[in-house]
């Protein structure tokens, strides 16, 4: 049997750990969205679905957030959507700003969970965040474009103008969603605003996005930023710690959960 130095056991101890606590890690987190705009390419990191063409990177001062430009000359509705899978536990963040007038003809929405790709449609289901609409209310709902029922909402005259209003949704196992908002300067973390329990009938891949509704004098005036989707949870790594060194590959069983994991460990040559 060939001696190996101590440089290259710690060298392989390393290298075995690292392994397993990596493979690990990835099992255990879903498909996670953290995007902020700041890129001059940011619409390209993720693959976009809707009206691509009314949407548009723009820059405030040393920020760029997302800007949606429509018809100037005509009363609109503009979405973007991306793949997405919705989780046991999960988290969804953005943030809104508008220097618009809200009104029933002059909102925002996030959309958390929608079947299909096509938000406008009357066969869609959807669960989704809108902001403004019939009051100045931040409202979970759950529906169509078209017909939804309010599910959770916060006080009417709440939202800032031109200001950005940072929304957060939570989801347990329980399908207990919990609604949270910072929406002031004097609002330094999250306010919660509620929290309800929601049957969701529906796969778990879908899509998330943001859409807008307004009247031609407000065709530029809603943007979105700061995007986030993921588990809460951290992940659960383990580490191997191998007592002896053997030339030949090894089948390592590890139980997690009742299920057997099998490793094969090839040892690299000395």
């Amino acid at each position: 049997m060939k001696t190996r130095t101590n440089t290259e056991l710690n060298f392989f101890y390393f290298f075995i750990s690292f392994s397993l606590i990596l493979t690990f890690s990835i099992n255990t987190f879903a498909t996670t969205i953290d995007e902020d705009f700041s890129k001059e390419n940011a619409l390209e990191n993720l693959t976009w679905i809707g009206t691509t063409e009314k949407f548009t990177l723009y820059k405030k001062g040393d920020s760029q957030e997302l800007r949606i430009v429509g018809d100037e000359n005509a009363s609109d509705s503009a979405y973007l959507v991306t793949s997405t899978e919705i989780l046991d536990e999960i988290t969804w963040e953005t943030t809104f700003r508008t220097s618009a007038g809200l009104s029933k003809n002059n909102f925002s929405t996030f959309i958390l969970h929608s079947e299909t790709s096509d938000i406008f449609s009357n066969e869609n289901n959807m669960l989704f965040v809108k902001v403004g609409g019939s009051g100045k209310d931040i409202c979970l709902c759950l529906g169509n474009w078209i017909e939804y029922e309010s599910l959770l909402c916060s006080n009417k005259d709440s939202i800032p103008l031109d200001f950005p209003l940072n929304v957060r949704i939570q989801k347990n196992k329980e399908n207990l969603f919990s609604l949270h908002a910072q929406r002031t300067e004097m609002e330094n973390e999250y306010i919660p605003l509620g929290e309800t329990a929601i049957d969701l009938d529906c796969e778990n891949e879908g899509f998330s996005g943001f859409a807008a509704k307004f009247t031609k004098t407000n065709y530029n005036k809603f943007y979105f930023d700061n995007l986030k989707i993921y588990n809460p949870q951290q992940p659960d790594t383990t580490t191997l710690y191998v007592n002896q060194i053997e030339t030949s590959p090894q089948v390592i069983t590890l139980n997690q959960d009742g299920v057997d994991d099998e490793f094969i460990i090839k040892y690299p040559e000395s």
